[in-house]
């Protein structure tokens, strides 16, 4: 396992499988697969939208890492020993990236759920206008 990440050096690692694990920095962190690990366990959908660090795919802790635990539901067990969902780990993961990664879902063919999806699309119209105002000032 690195030492480093995208987040800074790594302070701790929280093995989910071999070539998958959780780290955590000083002030972020997220999940790192190898990238034999995730080619074979993920989709392109889920590869295109992992950061690249030297030999990783890395998904940041607040949204991005709800991709591959969607796709890796053989390790939900070990992802969700910490924190378990009222909702289970399918449907919390689902809502998550219906609000934050919805067009992770559409690629793939999923439908996103309605308000979620929504609420999405609301968001990234807003940072599209803020993009624009600052490009313009």
């Amino acid at each position: 396992m690195s030492s480093s990440s995208p987040w800074g050096a790594v302070q701790y690692v929280e093995k989910i499988a071999p070539g998958c694990r959780f780290v955590g920095t000083s002030s972020h962190g997220g999940m790192m697969l190898t990238e034999k690990f995730a080619k074979k366990h993920l989709t392109l959908a889920a590869l295109r939208r992992g950061m690249r660090h030297g030999n990783y795919y890395c998904y940041e802790e607040d949204c991005a890492w709800a991709i591959p635990a969607y796709e890796l539901s053989q390790y939900w067990d070990r992802i969700f020993a910490y924190f378990k969902p009222a909702e289970g780990p399918g449907l919390y993961l689902f809502k998550s990236l219906s609000a934050w990664n919805a067009d992770y879902l559409l690629e793939r063919g999923i439908e996103p759920d309605p308000v979620l999806f929504q609420r999405y699309k609301e968001f990234n119209r807003r940072l599209q206008e803020n993009v624009f105002l600052l490009t313009e000032s």
